[in-house]
C-alpha cells in the first residue's frame, strides 16, 4: 500500500536528518513517474500489485540505481537477477 511506503520512506528520511515530509500522493506520483502505476486496492487505498511486469520493472529500476539486497544471497536465489547480461537493462533503459 502506498500509505505504508509513505511512512517507511518519511522514516528512512527522518533517519538520515531530512525535515522533508512526503505525502501519500507525492510518493504515489513519484512511483507513477518510475514506471510503477498504484492501482485501487479494495477499500484500503492505492497500492502495488506484484504482477510479473511490476516485478521486472522493480528489479530494472534497482539496478540502474545500484541497489544492493538487504538479505544475504537473495539475488543468487532470484531467476530475474541471474538473467545473463544480455538480458538486463542498462541505465538508459535499453537492453
Amino acid at each position: 500500500m502506498v500509505v505504508e511506503l509513505t511512512r517507511l520512506v518519511n522514516t528512512i528520511l527522518a533517519g538520515r536528518g531530512e525535515d522533508t515530509v512526503l505525502s501519500t500522493e507525492k510518493v504515489g506520483w513519484k512511483l507513477r513517474s518510475l514506471g510503477l502505476p498504484t492501482q485501487a486496492i479494495g477499500r484500503d487505498g492505492k497500492g502495488l500489485q506484484l504482477l510479473d511486469p511490476i516485478k521486472k520493472r522493480i528489479h530494472e529500476l534497482a539496478e540502474v540505481y545500484c541497489v544492493r539486497s538487504l538479505q544475504g544471497d537473495s539475488a543468487a536465489r532470484c531467476r530475474r537477477c541471474k538473467a545473463p547480461d544480455s538480458q538486463r537493462v542498462d541505465r538508459e533503459g535499453k537492453n
